[in-house]
């Protein structure tokens, strides 16, 4: 089994696991916030400062670059 095999298994698990979370959750009639911190990408070497805080406020700050 190939490296991107194993991680594409991996992150299906992961959000399956989420899924299950969720609705577990929900049951409490909670919620919560996810935020990706720390995020990086090669497209984002390119972009400057303002374009990274504009792609951060499209997201509403989902993501923090």
């Amino acid at each position: 089994m190939k490296d991107k095999e194993i991680q594409l298994i991996a992150v299906e698990k992961v959000l399956k696991e989420m899924l299950m979370a969720e609705e577990y959750v929900r049951g409490w009639n909670a919620s919560w916030y996810e935020q990706c911190a720390d995020a990086y990408s090669s497209d984002l070497c390119c972009m400057g400062e303002s374009d990274i805080l504009d792609f951060q406020e499209k997201y509403h700050d989902h993501y923090v670059l």
